[in-house]
């Protein structure tokens, strides 16, 4: 969702994307510079970005913001696996903000750890993301599945484990998206359901 900050809208501009992760538009060239809103004023609206803070714009002056929606999901970055996702009380906040997403990783003991969102994991996720580092330890299957140290996780919850290239399943409830995964990712990984 694109906004422009106007002397008509800036109330509800603050009100929607204080704090929020997005992007500054070129309207010329389209480029895109990774943004976090720090303050917004009456007459200017102040961001930070991965090289710097303290940048504004000013209100009136044609200033495009681009703002991420959060896909709920399993993200690659330079830490390994984050999963975002929306936290559902705090709907009010547009774009992704520390107030309505939350971000964990898992680590290989399988404890969920919380991650703060920063402009740093924001650009691992949406400008540079990182590959996918396929090990035996830990690696993403897509977006919804994660294999850690010896557990498969559909988002947080536990479906199974992961033992000598083969996925067992608890039961066949994830069974048809989990083989539509390896088939996809060209995994060379046998699923099969616990018995």
């Amino acid at each position: 969702m694109r906004e422009t900050p106007t002397s008509l809208n800036i109330n509800d501009f603050r009100q929607r994307y204080l704090r929020s992760f997005g992007f500054l538009v070129d309207p010329k060239t389209e480029k895109k510079t990774l943004i976090q809103i720090s303050d917004v004023g009456s007459e200017r609206v102040l961001f930070n970005t991965l090289n710097g803070s303290g940048f504004f714009a000013y209100v009136n002056m044609g200033a495009v913001f681009e703002f991420l929606p959060i896909t709920r999901g399993w993200f690659a970055t330079e830490v390994g696996p984050v999963l975002l996702q929306r936290i559902p009380a705090r709907q009010f906040n547009r774009g992704i903000t520390r107030a309505n997403t939350s971000a964990y990783s898992v680590t290989s003991l399988n404890d969920w750890t919380p991650w703060d969102l920063t402009l740093k994991l924001m650009h691992d996720v949406f400008v540079e993301p990182k590959p996918n580092k396929i090990n035996a330890e830990c690696f993403l299957l897509n977006q919804f599945f994660l294999v850690n140290y010896g557990k498969v996780y559909f988002y947080q919850q536990e479906v199974g484990e992961f033992k000598e290239g083969t996925i067992i399943l608890n039961d066949t409830l994830v069974l048809q998206e989990v083989l539509d995964a390896v088939a996809r990712g060209s995994f060379k990984i046998s699923v099969k359901v616990v018995e």
